[in-house]
């Protein structure tokens, strides 16, 4: 008995899901047989307003008595006769594809409306979604987010309510009624968002204009007056900051100073410098990044910024003598580049004393052609020009 209990209570269930999977069939054939019909109906009706034309012309012709009437060879006949059958022919054959494409829009509507439907009733064998899975389900599948609210409009739009469980079952969901009102609520959706982005657009560009406007009030009211420190710490850090510019410097000087010991003797340190900069990776440029940070640091003493600012430029600058003691070297040969890269060292040196000698006093070095005018503008206005 509890064998037949079960078996009887399984029935329902698979003959629900049999009825399902029929009324969808029927629901697509009944679909193209009615749009077959709507494109047959079209093509008897343009061959009716053919007919009432080709009428109308006869009239017309019976009653131009007066007129003399050229007669037709049968070759003529025949070829008038031909020429219409195939107009008559071709238009048929129009009429059929736009049969069978309305026909096949029409099955992957179904097909689509089908797909979705059996996504949102999900799986495990179940046949229904009620409201709140239906509502996870349309956002997880179909991308689209409603509220409960619009839920319960599209549940109450199939004729479902919540005191029948709101669920919805596989005809229901492939239904015009469903799909139309699921339509309606995401135009409304994308409309509102689209009013929505708009506004904030708007005002961003209110919060833009009423930012740039007090801009001005708020740095002057925010400016910090500038550190003019001038101490023995601060002298003595403005001139060291041009080790950095000798020690790069010193290598276009490296063969002169090779070829005299005394010199060689004198300028150890330095190269000792220069040696340890050169065995860390990208030691220049991590120098360089550091530099540039602390000249733009508003609360170190000016003349350390300046000098800072400065030192780096002149780096900058060794490419210049660089390449010229390059092509010395080819143009005359090893002994001519070694002159001219001496040349230019001692000329940076006498450059590098200059600037010990006004930092050493705490006034700037400003009397570098070019490169000093160039470094108060970074330091005052951060810009090259």
């Amino acid at each position: 008995r509890r064998r037949g209990a079960r078996s009887r209570s399984a029935a329902p269930l698979g003959v629900l899901r049999g009825a399902r999977g029929r009324s969808t069939q029927r629901v697509a054939m009944h679909a193209a047989e009615g749009d077959l019909a709507a494109a047959q109906v079209a093509v008897d009706a343009a061959k009716a307003e053919l007919a009432v034309a080709r009428a109308k012309a006869e009239g017309a012709a019976v009653l131009e008595v007066a007129k003399p009437v050229p007669k037709l060879s049968e070759e003529d006949v025949l070829a008038e006769a031909r020429t219409a059958a195939e107009a008559s022919k071709l238009e048929l054959e129009v009429a059929k594809l736009r049969a069978e494409v309305q026909e096949m829009e029409s099955v992957r509507f179904q097909e689509r409306r089908a797909a979705r439907a059996q996504r949102l009733i999900g799986g495990d064998g179940a046949i229904s979604v009620g409201a709140v899975d239906l509502r996870t389900r349309l956002q997880e599948s179909e991308g689209i987010d409603l509220t409960a609210e619009q839920t319960r409009q599209l549940v109450a739009a199939c004729g479902r309510s919540q005191e029948d469980g709101g669920q919805l079952f596989f005809d229901e969901l492939v239904n015009e009624k469903f799909d139309a009102e699921l339509q309606q609520l995401v135009s409304g959706i994308r409309a509102a968002n689209f009013a929505e982005a708009r506004q904030q657009q708007e005002e961003a560009a209110a919060s833009s204009k009423a930012a740039a406007a007090a801009e001005p009030q708020q740095s002057s009211e925010a400016s910090v007056p500038e550190n003019t420190d001038t101490s023995t710490s601060t002298r003595i850090l403005a001139c060291l900051v041009y080790i950095l510019t000798l020690a790069d410097g010193f290598r276009i000087a490296v063969p002169i100073v090779m070829t005299q010991p005394i010199i060689a003797a004198l300028f150890t340190p330095l190269a000792l410098v220069s040696a340890l900069i050169s065995a860390v990776p990208f030691g220049s440029g991590i120098l360089f990044l550091l530099f540039v940070t602390l000249a733009q640091n508003k609360e170190l003493p000016r003349l350390l910024r300046f000098n800072l600012e400065q030192a780096v430029l002149l780096d900058f600058a060794l490419v210049v003598p660089n390449l010229l003691v390059v092509g010395a070297t080819e143009a005359g040969g090893p002994d001519v580049g070694i002159v001219v890269g001496g040349v230019f060292f001692v000329a940076l040196l006498f450059v590098v004393a200059y600037c010990w000698s006004c930092s050493s006093t705490g006034e700037e070095p400003d009397g570098i052609p070019l490169i000093s005018n160039t470094t108060k503008n970074v330091v005052d206005r951060s810009s090259f020009f």
